[in-house]
């Protein structure tokens, strides 16, 4: 009966012939195969004679090419591969794509102009829009906004489901109590709006007990409203179907932001004959919010917003919006 010895790399086994059994089993690959396969290279590489040594140090002409095991051959490619991806990966951090410098915001689409939806080009933009991409660029962050119904911001905030949110919030002390605010970016306030046939005298807010209010659910209008004396108040997600809800004789007055009342009657002819704007305000600060448990954030805001104020971008995206550089108390809110 032959001897017979495992080839443990093939997995099974082989006879060896009788000339070949001293020799060590790992030689070239530790097979048969390998054994003759160098053979043929040296053998090819002989007959080739002067030819091959014409040729310099390099391969003669018929020398097989692949003289070096597979596995070797996967390992190499293997790590030239390895080197490619540290590569590609080294330059998108240093181009500054990479997903973790991404910063998550929350806004909504409804209030001119601070952020609205642009009817044309179907993009979120507005004054504090601007702000946020400012503010952005100056903390090295991207800023990935995403719409909510502005009663549901806050929520948002509260479950760290964003990073921040900025939505045209007025700084309240309610407010303070569950989440954290920047410095103020603007001072704005609320009003009342009447339609332009209303014979009703009003001259401050306590004018209207009794009367119908429509408000935007949420806002610091809504705060307002629920501090008049026996008010029936009607609520929207948007403060436009408030309005349009006054208009058509749904209620007395609306209250609004001051801000966003002036811009809608300033850029919408057919409004500025519906309605009047009385001359009832309570100044706001408005900032932008961050989760309680997020200090390190805010901080970063802060600082970019005094960067951005110094050098004049704050300026000029304000100008943009209200034709006009700022005038408004920056000092940080208490």
């Amino acid at each position: 009966m032959k001897k017979v010895r495992q080839n443990r790399l093939l997995g099974g086994f082989a006879k060896v012939p009788r000339r070949l059994r001293k020799e060590p089993l790992n030689r070239c690959a530790g097979s048969r195969r390998a054994h003759k396969k160098e053979s043929r290279v040296n053998l090819t590489t002989a007959q080739n004679g002067v030819r091959g040594k014409e040729r310099g140090p390099g391969r003669a002409k018929n020398e097989t090419l692949d003289t070096q095991p597979r596995k070797e051959n996967a390992m190499l490619k293997f790590g030239l591969k390895s080197k490619c991806f540290a590569l590609v990966a080294a330059a998108l951090m240093a181009g500054g794509v990479s997903a973790a410098e991404k910063i998550r915001v929350a806004s909504e689409g409804t209030f001119a102009p601070f952020e609205f939806m642009n009817s044309k080009t179907g993009q979120l933009e507005g004054f504090e829009i601007d702000l946020v991409k400012a503010l952005c660029a100056k903390m090295g962050k991207e800023p990935e906004i995403t719409m909510y119904k502005f009663d549901g911001i806050l929520p948002a905030v509260l479950s760290n489901t964003v990073d921040f949110a900025a939505a045209g919030f007025a700084i309240t002390e309610e407010r303070k109590k569950k989440v954290l605010f920047t410095d103020p970016f603007y001072k704005s306030g609320i009003t009342v709006i009447l339609p332009a046939k209303s014979d009703l005298k009003i001259e401050k807010f306590e004018d209207l007990k009794g009367k119908s209010i429509s408000v935007q659910m949420g806002s610091i209008s809504h705060d307002k409203a629920k501090t008049i004396p026996d008010a029936k108040i009607t609520t929207f997600d948007q403060s436009p179907d408030a309005i349009l809800n006054m208009i058509q004789g749904g209620s007395d007055a609306a209250i609004n932001s001051l801000a966003s009342t002036d811009y809608m009657i300033a850029t919408r002819p057919a409004l500025a004959k519906q309605v009047k704007r009385l001359d009832v305000e309570q100044g706001s600060y408005m900032a932008m919010v961050v989760p309680k448990n997020r200090p390190e954030t805010r901080d970063a805001l802060n600082k970019a917003l005094k960067e951005i104020m110094a050098d004049g971008t704050y300026d000029k995206i304000h100008e943009k919006w209200f034709g006009r550089p700022a005038t408004w108390n920056k000092q940080p809110a208490k």
